[in-house]
């Protein structure tokens, strides 16, 4: 299997797939079409950013430009969404915690309307133009070989930036977890693209790097509403929010637990050239 034929194929199914994402989000913003939407974004981005990697010709600032555009329309949506979905695991109702879901499902309506407003402006046929020319010139000057190494180094860098952020985790520190976060969804779906052509350990099936990156999600998402609720009683004093307050704090402290205890295992999720096992070819 050639490199090229591989990274054509990803480039081809990642852009599939974020227009049919996009179009049911245009139908409706559910919590899955917006989850969706956010991943083929992701998705996207890793792909061109391989692609920049073994090309720096390419012009892709104003692709990147597009896709970060729709991550950022979507975020206080997903946010919102995901709140009202965590906080029924979380805290009994009760007519205070039944305050707060009212608020936040009106806060969602809201950022729903603005996130549709930006969709719908935004014009598929500018960004299919562009990644259609990105198509056209690809990768035509490099031998497989050659392809394999730089596909491989940029890998190892994203892995190597990850485990930076690895060591940087501060328990304490919610935004450090994110930052190991962000960082490993990049890594995550760069080894997506590759994984046909290198051999890889056993940790670096999709399973186990979606349950790792859930993990981090988890404590994320407990953080995001912890700080909502702490504005909405900032605003709102009449209303008592110290029970949900202190149910988010337990239920941090598990989900911070469960982290920890697998983040050694980052280390399994990529083997740099250094010392990787053979590669395929066929």
């Amino acid at each position: 299997m050639l490199a090229q034929d591989v990274l054509l194929s990803a480039f081809d199914d990642r852009e599939k797939k974020f227009f049919a994402c996009r179009r049911r989000c245009l139908d409706a913003l559910t919590p899955k079409n917006v989850h969706d939407l956010r991943v083929a974004c992701r998705r996207m981005l890793a792909i061109l950013e391989l692609l920049h990697a073994v090309d720096a010709q390419l012009r892709i600032t104003s692709l990147r430009r597009r896709f970060k555009a729709h991550l950022r329309m979507l975020r206080s949506t997903r946010d919102l969404q995901m709140m009202q979905q965590l906080l029924p695991s979380i805290h009994p109702s009760d007519a205070d915690v039944e305050v707060v879901v009212k608020a936040l499902r009106r806060q969602e309506k809201t950022a729903r309307s603005k996130a549709c407003g930006k969709m719908e402006a935004w014009k598929d046929g500018a960004a299919r133009r562009r990644l259609a020319l990105v198509r056209s010139g690809l990768l035509v000057h490099l031998d497989d070989q050659r392809l394999r190494s730089h596909l491989r180094n940029a890998i190892d860098e994203r892995y190597a930036a990850a485990m930076q952020d690895m060591q940087n985790v501060d328990p304490t520190d919610d935004a450090t977890i994110h930052r190991l976060r962000v960082a490993f969804k990049h890594l995550r779906y760069m080894v997506e693209i590759v994984r046909p052509l290198v051999a890889h350990p056993a940790a670096t099936s999709p399973a186990s790097m979606d349950a790792f990156q859930q993990q981090m999600g988890n404590v994320q998402d407990i953080a995001v509403l912890t700080q909502w609720i702490t504005i909405f009683a900032s605003k709102h004093p009449n209303i008592d929010v110290r029970s949900l307050l202190q149910h988010c704090s337990t239920h941090r402290t598990k989900m911070l637990a469960a982290f920890m205890d697998a983040l050694p295992t980052l280390s399994q999720f990529w083997v740099t050239s250094d010392h990787s096992p053979s590669e395929h070819h066929s």
